[in-house]
């Protein structure tokens, strides 16, 4: 199957059957969709299956205008559910697309029930932090500063409450 997200042309894998709960797969930076070809099977009578060929692997297209950072595939991603309809859906991720659940859940928390993640490096968690997602060093130097030194208490606890939520919902399997 193929869909539109982001200007690009993306595959995705469907193993399964519709009238069931959605799981969408998404692989680590140097596989594609099929990585969850040897597992899929395992959850196909309970889950309606789904496993994307990410932007620039697989039998997706790559973008014209190279871009290739955590927040554009957070971004296909987000479009990709939105287009499919995709509602109280659990979302898997190895590695890179670990890191892209996590992002996923912490930004669309009402339509992502649960979030199994495997190989997630934990020294990525500024990725996923529910304050912020920086591009480089020098960004969350001051990224830190303006939302953590900068904010009153009840702003921190709402933030950190928020940021707990979301890591209610997630099951993290290995890591570096």
């Amino acid at each position: 199957h193929f869909i539109e997200a982001g200007g690009v042309r993306l595959h995705y894998l469907d193993y399964g059957t519709t009238a069931l709960t959605p799981m969408l797969c998404l692989h680590g930076g140097a596989v594609n969709a099929h990585w969850f070809d040897f597992v899929a099977g395992g959850f196909t009578d309970r889950y309606h299956v789904r496993a994307l060929d990410q932007r620039g692997h697989g039998d997706s297209a790559w973008a014209e205008q190279p871009d290739y950072s955590y927040e554009r595939y957070a971004a296909d991603v987000t479009e990709i559910v939105e287009k499919l309809d995709l509602r109280d859906f659990v979302m898997v991720g190895h590695s890179m697309g670990g890191l892209v659940s996590l992002m996923i859940a912490r930004d669309h928390a009402d339509v992502v029930e649960r979030v199994v993640v495997a190989d997630v490096p934990a020294y990525f968690s500024v990725l996923i932090n529910p304050f912020a997602s920086p591009k480089s060093m020098a960004s969350l130097a001051e990224h830190s500063r303006r939302n953590y030194l900068d904010k009153s208490k009840t702003q921190l606890e709402d933030d950190l409450r928020r940021g707990a939520e979301t890591m209610d919902r997630v099951a993290i399997v290995g890591g570096g």
